[in-house]
């Protein structure tokens, strides 16, 4: 039984792609998806439509719904899947 309690005491480290909190000092829209540079694309992202991201402090973006996009304060920390510019 020590074995288990030990096993639900280790601290999980979050992978590539989990939720970090970065602290967001701006807001991009953009009015189609062909409009979202290359770099941040993703293949999850929708096929047509209207994108709001929000930019963190290390240059990272963050995709959001249009009312998250109106609500996130600057400055303020904002949990989310931050996105790192891909290579070319």
């Amino acid at each position: 039984m020590k074995w288990l309690w030990l096993w639900l005491l280790v601290i999980p480290v979050p992978m590539h792609g989990q939720r970090w909190a970065r602290r967001v000092i701006g807001r991009v829209h953009y009015r189609d998806v062909t409009d979202v540079p290359r770099a941040y694309q993703r293949p999850d992202d929708p096929m047509m439509g209207e994108m709001w991201f929000l930019v963190g402090d290390d240059g990272t973006l963050c995709r959001v719904t249009a009312a998250e996009w109106v609500m996130a304060q600057d400055t303020e920390d904002w949990r989310c899947r931050w996105r790192y510019a891909r290579g070319p």
